[in-house]
C-alpha cells in the first residue's frame, strides 16, 4: 500500500529529525511514543529501522558523538526563498590545517529516487558555499529501501 509506505517514511523521517547521535536513537523514538506519533508496535520497529539506517556504511560516521549538527535547519537564500535541510554536519577547520568551514548535507527521502532529489540537494550545496561552507558530501537517504546516494 502506497499510502502507508509513505506514512512509514514519514515517521522515520520525523524519529530522525530528532536524532543528532546514535545514542539519540531510543530518546527519540520514545518521545514520538509519548506524543502518541506511533503505537507500542510501530515504536519497536521504527528503533529497528532506525538504527539499521544509521548504521549504513556511509552514514554512520555522521551520527558519532561531538559532531555539530542541524537537523531542519533552515536556510533563507539571498533572494528571500527559505528551504528546510534535513542534516547539516558543520566541521570547524582542522587545527593548523588552514581551509575554512565543511559541511555534509544529508537529505531523508520517501519513495523512489527522482531526479529532482539530486537537483535539490545540490541546490542546498550551492546555498551552503554562497555561506562559506565546502561541501564534501551530499547524501540522499532513501529511507524504504534503506538506500545512500552519494551525489
Amino acid at each position: 500500500n502506497t499510502e502507508s509506505k509513505k506514512d512509514y517514511g514519514v515517521m522515520v523521517h520525523t524519529a530522525l529529525a530528532k536524532i543528532k547521535s546514535t545514542d539519540d536513537i531510543e530518546s527519540a523514538v520514545n518521545s514520538m511514543f509519548s506524543e502518541g506519533l506511533v503505537s507500542v508496535d510501530e515504536k519497536e520497529n521504527l528503533l529497528f529501522v532506525i538504527t539499521k539506517i544509521i548504521k549504513l556504511p556511509k552514514l554512520k560516521a555522521h551520527f558519532a558523538s561531538g559532531l555539530t549538527v542541524k537537523n531542519e535547519a533552515e536556510i533563507i537564500s539571498l533572494t528571500g526563498e527559505k528551504f528546510r535541510l534535513d542534516r547539516v554536519i558543520l566541521n570547524s577547520p582542522l587545527k593548523g590545517g588552514g581551509g575554512g568551514l565543511t559541511a555534509v548535507i544529508i537529505d531523508y527521502k520517501t519513495g523512489e529516487e527522482k531526479p529532482s532529489h539530486k537537483k535539490q540537494i545540490l541546490q542546498y550545496a550551492d546555498l551552503l558555499n554562497q555561506m562559506g561552507y565546502t561541501v564534501t558530501e551530499k547524501l540522499l537517504v532513501y529511507i524504504e529501501d534503506e538506500k545512500v546516494v552519494e551525489c
